[in-house]
């Protein structure tokens, strides 16, 4: 995991799970959502934000998601057992991500909570995504 986060810019953003000792905090990387206790009780109105990271997680189109993820700086994905069991995220896109973005890191040591990093594309998806093509949704 060290050689992603020496990687990446100081300044990337990374979606990741909420939790106040998530690895990519560790190791001093933004991110885009952390745990909303503290802002909530300092009167911030954190649930338009929440909404958007569900949407980050939801979002089936993956045009979508990549204009979606750049509209709010996010460089990097991170999707680990604690995304995949989060009752918050109705239908988690792991599988376009796993489709359409580079896969920069995967915890196959089982270390760091099967942790799966993606890199945003910089630019509009490839020709095949651009056909819309969208996963079904589960019911």
């Amino acid at each position: 995991m060290s050689s992603i986060i020496i990687s990446c810019s100081i300044c990337d953003v990374f979606l990741s799970h909420t939790w106040l000792t998530h690895q990519v905090l560790f190791a001093g990387r933004k991110i885009f959502l952390g745990h909303t206790l503290f802002a909530w009780s300092a009167g911030y109105d954190v649930g338009p934000r929440e909404e958007i990271y569900r949407r980050m997680f939801d979002e089936r189109n993956p045009t979508n998601l990549v204009q979606l993820l750049h509209s709010h700086n996010i460089a990097y994905v991170s999707i680990d057992d604690g995304v995949r069991e989060n009752t918050a995220i109705r239908h988690l896109n792991e599988p376009i991500y796993r489709q359409y973005f580079e896969k920069v890191f995967e915890d196959t040591e089982h270390r760091y909570a099967n942790i799966v990093i993606y890199k945003v594309p910089a630019n509009e998806l490839g020709a095949e995504s651009r056909q819309n093509k969208s996963l079904p949704t589960e019911h």
